[in-house]
């Protein structure tokens, strides 16, 4: 038996005699999120809090290996001719000023709870899921053809003209990371990003049980 004595010391000195009965109760206990527009309570389990999926993690996954691909490809076969620079110095700049102008709006309807699975179609979280592998298909078909025509040999090579795309892909990146995490920080929550889902949680915050 435990006397009380003995339990208080322990407590005192960091051991708990419920230890393993309140991890449990922990691990199950969800992170919540903003309330959405209908005032609906958002929990999201721990187990669901992975590194992954978070959003910030992500970008900072993409914004790494382009910076690696484009600072290979670049060393390797030097970088395109100055005018290819200049187009890619303002199609970067353009990405960078629209994603300035609609990140918050676009982060705040995540908040509300208005990209969640339950609140969107079937065909819209089909479209939102598959348009970026989609595009990247088109984009890399697109660049195989020009390559074949022989475009890029008077541009610098097609090694240095998709070691530059690499390279804006990767200043793009940066800045949304960078925005994100700012983002993230002023409204203390996290974005989560799941397979045709997005979220908003705030992991300060835990339901009573």
């Amino acid at each position: 038996m435990i006397s009380c004595e003995d339990t208080l010391h322990d407590e005192c000195m960091g051991w708990c005699p419920c230890e393993q009965q309140m991890a449990g109760k922990m691990a199950k206990r969800p992170i919540t999120g903003m309330d959405d527009a209908a005032g609906k309570r958002n929990p999201v389990f721990l187990a669901d809090f992975s590194w992954w999926n978070c959003y910030h993690n992500q970008l900072l996954v993409i914004a790494l290996l382009a910076s690696v691909v484009s600072m290979a490809l670049l060393s390797l076969v030097g970088g395109p001719l100055a005018f290819v620079w200049v187009s890619i110095a303002i199609g970067v700049a353009i990405a960078m000023i629209a994603f300035a102008a609609h990140f918050s709006t676009w982060y705040a309807d995540i908040a509300a709870g208005k990209w969640r699975r339950e609140a969107v179609s079937k065909i819209k979280r089909l479209f939102r899921c598959l348009s970026g592998p989609v595009f990247t298909l088109i984009a890399i078909i697109y660049l195989g053809w020009l390559i074949h025509l022989g475009v890029f040999d008077i541009m610098g090579g097609p090694f240095a003209i998709i070691g530059g795309i690499f390279f804006a892909g990767a200043l793009i990146n940066w800045f949304a990371y960078a925005m994100t995490v700012r983002w993230e920080r002023q409204h203390r929550l996290v974005l989560i990003k799941k397979w045709g889902s997005w979220d908003a949680v705030n992991p300060a915050m835990t339901d009573d049980i």
